[in-house]
């Protein structure tokens, strides 16, 4: 009989045993890759993040900033619409925004308030 084993969620699972928390975590949707979060995208993000180097929140309503006083340097490539790089606009920079992680969450959380769309991803939603 194998020891048990400390997992990475920090719990202790027999050697054979495996994590129910990492299992669901493998198998809950498509990959980034499969939303379009390629390396067409990356070369999206990085050229619009390039020209675009301030937090571009608008402030009002997706968060706490008035208009064009994010001092926080952005992390995020936003597309507006939250369809990400698969939508219909998904490459078009019309439809995209640079923001700081607090902002892009704002705007996430306010998108999805609204029933549109909003997956959360990494650097580049």
């Amino acid at each position: 009989m194998q020891l048990p084993r400390l997992c990475g969620c920090g719990d202790v699972h027999q050697a054979d045993e495996v994590c129910p928390r990492r299992r669901r975590r493998r198998n809950t949707g498509p990959t980034a890759t499969e939303l379009g979060y390629d390396h067409h995208w990356t070369r999206t993000r990085n050229a619009y993040a390039a020209a675009h180097p301030d937090c571009e929140c608008g402030g009002y309503d997706r968060c706490d900033h008035p208009a064009g006083s994010c001092t926080v340097q952005p992390r995020e490539v936003d597309h507006v619409d939250g369809l990400g790089p698969l939508g219909p606009h998904g490459h078009d920079w019309a439809n995209l925004q640079h923001l700081c992680s607090t902002c892009h969450r704002r705007a996430t959380q306010h998108r999805r308030r609204r029933g549109g769309g909003g997956s959360g991803s990494s650097s580049g939603e």
